[in-house]
């Protein structure tokens, strides 16, 4: 769990070139942001459970489990159901973000995203968490 003074964000891809890449983004963009990130879906899970991010970053196209599968089990799991989940993915379709938050994820980004709206998506939604919306 991240200190009162950073938020820790857990990025979950299965492309190694993106999980170095955002944690490279978030760190150096947001100092009070520290970044943990995995590669495999199942132990995203696991890390979700034992690190009680703040916010996780999920991408959807990865091997099983899939991001909806993470997003789903992460949302309805009593002990992390409470993280606010962001989805970002190369899929831009309306069927694809409609999964997504039947599944439980709180915002949806497409790649390649600008790196201040993946950073102001992040804020808006560790925001929302503090006021109670999610």
């Amino acid at each position: 769990m991240a200190d009162l003074e950073h938020k820790l964000v857990l990025a979950i891809d299965d492309e190694i070139t993106v999980t170095t890449l955002l944690k490279k983004l978030i760190e150096n963009s947001a100092p009070d942001l520290m970044v943990r990130t995995t590669n495999y879906g199942t132990e995203g899970i696991h890390l979700a459970l034992i690190l009680q991010p703040d916010i996780i970053l999920c991408d959807l196209m990865m091997p099983a489990p899939d991001g909806y599968e993470v997003c789903r089990t992460i949302s309805r799991h009593e002990a992390t159901k409470h993280i606010p989940i962001v989805i970002f993915t190369a899929l831009n379709d309306d069927s694809s973000r409609t999964r997504s938050f039947e599944c439980g994820a709180s915002e949806y980004m497409t790649k390649s995203f600008d790196p201040d709206e993946l950073i102001e998506a992040i804020n808006r939604v560790l925001q929302d968490k503090r006021l109670g919306s999610i």
